[in-house]
């Protein structure tokens, strides 16, 4: 389960600092160069991209671990499975 952060006509900035979404830096995005076991992971490559029509771009906020967009980048809507709705609201 991945929050959306972009859809379609959004501008996604990747970069070392993690991910920007319409120049809005999201918090524990940066991506990292190595997993927990130590093992190298490869980032997006770096740059600027419109989010197509089709695709949407997921990341973790919250997670700096999270494996998300910042490694595989936008994904098609297509095999989205479901959407989760909050049960309780403050």
């Amino acid at each position: 389960m991945k929050p959306v952060v972009a859809a379609t006509g959004d501008i996604v900035n990747v970069s070392d600092s993690g991910i920007a979404v319409n120049a809005k830096l999201l918090p524990n995005t940066a991506p990292k160069t190595k997993d927990s076991q130590g093992r190298p992971m490869t980032p997006w490559p770096f740059g600027t991209y419109r989010v197509a029509p089709g695709v949407v771009w997921v990341a973790s906020s919250y997670n700096p671990w999270s494996f998300d967009s910042r490694y595989f980048g936008p994904i098609p809507i297509r095999i989205i499975r479901g959407r989760l709705k909050p049960l309780l609201t403050r």
